[in-house]
């Protein structure tokens, strides 16, 4: 089938037509039958043989309903307990700028432009209240090197002396990671954490495809990008406003053969360590205050990420630090842009698999290019859906989004493009599974496809249903919080704004 013409302009989600899973029911049994998967393994990354991106169904699904109705506003976080010590609304001083956005839109086809060609060029940004009005941005055109941009090394003979105290429990992907007692001149020595990476490893990142669905469709996978993660933290760094909960960077520098990334020093682990002493040594859970407070921080960190304009796709609690007791997000190898650059909030899409197997969303998954070629399957236009808006369907195991063209007719069979997923969502929903697995110690299912029996179950009776199975006990209020959290389309899933 030919590529389906682009119409950016009508590129919205239609809250009134979601498809529904018609495997479901054949997949699971009644609430009775899951029990808490309490494996400490950690989730496999992107690229894991396990990945069902090459499955061979080509058709999406034919039955369609409308996601449920808005429910009222939590409350889980009303008392002050819950909103850490700080003194300025969780770090977030005025964090209303919407940040940087990418470039101008080229072809989309998996042969087009890819949103920058290569280069690493910067686009202006908007300040909130100031909005200009411009062409409406192809949401499909990527430019995965826009923070490329920002990456700036100083000279390492000027970073002070480094002393390493000790060797990390985990490498990086281009290096090795190490704490170090670092001593700058006419300042006190203190400890820091320190990526060293492999310069010209480093410097390869420039020559990955930045256009996200060109990349999809020459089969490419979404590896992390070390450039990526320097130009995030460069950038967080030149803002007028902070957010204490996200991992602050103290310093990059190059000698001859090596980057150094040096970062502030966290002394509690990761949360997932958390999790797994608190399991294995007394069986404890978190307690609800502790899980409560937890959960605000990162809310408040990825808050601040989205209203910079930073997707960050990888959220687990692996990236979760703990520093003196509050939490630091790290990590920014995947992270992207959400809106691009017409001043209109277009929502930017992305089409490959990032970040860890338990924490993606359903509509991160979707059919291959060889399945799909040109990204075109049949499928039945929804009744209530309008032409030319981006809904989510199901069918051959995926609950993914697709745009109908304008031609659709409700009710009847048409072409359609898969149009991968929005990256704010996908976040909220990493974020209820970190929710999740604090209070359960365990992840809820392997990975959010209908045809993962944990998904389904959850899909099919609610995530309450699981929790009292599990004999996990949660408030009315944080119970409609994860709940919504975690609702299968990004329609109906609670925003951040709702979430807090």
């Amino acid at each position: 089938m030919g590529m389906l013409q682009s119409q950016p302009d009508q590129v919205e989600e239609d809250q009134a037509a979601v498809a529904a899973a018609e495997v479901v029911n054949e997949m699971v049994g009644s609430p009775s039958e899951p029990s808490s998967p309490l494996s400490s393994s950690r989730p496999k990354e992107v690229g894991s043989s396990e990945s069902l991106r090459g499955t061979s169904e080509s058709a999406v699904g034919q039955r369609f309903r409308s996601p449920p109705e808005s429910r009222p506003e939590a409350s889980f976080f009303s008392d002050d307990g819950a909103r850490g010590t700080d003194d300025d609304d969780g770090g977030a001083r005025g964090s209303s700028s919407s940040g940087n956005a990418t470039g101008s839109a080229n072809d989309a086809d998996c042969g087009g432009d890819g949103g920058g060609g290569g280069s690493s060029s910067s686009s202006s940004s908007i300040p909130a209240g100031r909005e200009k009005r411009a062409q409406p941005v192809d949401p499909r055109v990527t430019n995965l090197h826009h923070f490329h941009s920002y990456v700036a090394f100083e000279e390492f003979v000027a970073a002070g002396e480094f002393t390493k105290a000790k060797r990390w429990k985990k490498n990086c992907l281009f290096g090795k990671v190490e704490r170090h007692r670092w001593q700058r001149a006419g300042q006190e020595e203190e400890l820091a954490v320190v990526k060293i990476m492999d310069s010209k490893a480093v410097d390869k990142c420039s020559e990955t495809e930045p256009n996200d669905r060109r990349a999809f469709c020459g089969g490419m996978g979404a590896d992390e990008d070390a450039l990526n993660e320097i130009g995030v933290y460069i950038y967080l760094r030149q803002q007028a406003d902070s957010c204490q909960y996200l991992l602050k960077m103290l310093g990059v520098f190059r000698d001859e053969t090596r980057t150094w990334l040096v970062l502030e020093n966290c002394d509690g682990g990761d949360l997932l360590d958390c999790v797994e002493r608190r399991r294995d040594e007394c069986g404890g859970t978190l307690g609800e205050a502790l899980l409560k407070s937890y959960v605000w921080q990162l809310l408040k960190a990825v808050e601040y990420l989205h209203e910079h304009n930073i997707g960050h796709r990888d959220i687990s609690l692996e990236n979760l630090l703990l520093r003196q007791g509050e939490l630091r997000l790290m990590d920014f190898g995947q992270a992207v842009l959400l809106r691009g650059a017409d001043g209109n909030g277009t929502e930017l899409r992305y089409f490959r698999l990032c970040g860890k197997d338990y924490y993606r969303a359903p509509e991160c998954y979707m059919p291959s290019v060889e399945s799909c070629p040109n990204l075109v399957v049949q499928a039945q236009c929804p009744p209530g859906c309008t032409p030319g808006h981006v809904v989510q369907v199901a069918g051959g195991g995926y609950l993914c989004n697709v745009r109908f063209p304008a031609t659709a007719v409700p009710g009847e069979a048409s072409v359609a493009e898969i149009f991968g997923y929005a990256v704010a969502p996908v976040d909220v929903f990493a974020s209820g599974v970190a929710f999740f697995i604090l209070l359960a110690q365990a992840p809820p299912w392997h990975q959010a496809l209908v045809a993962s029996r944990g998904f389904a179950y959850v899909y099919q009776y609610g995530v309450q249903a699981l929790l009292t199975n599990w004999k996990k006990p949660l408030s009315p209020e944080g119970m409609e919080l994860l709940t919504g959290m975690l609702h299968s389309y990004p329609t109906a899933r609670w925003t951040l704004k709702r979430c807090l």
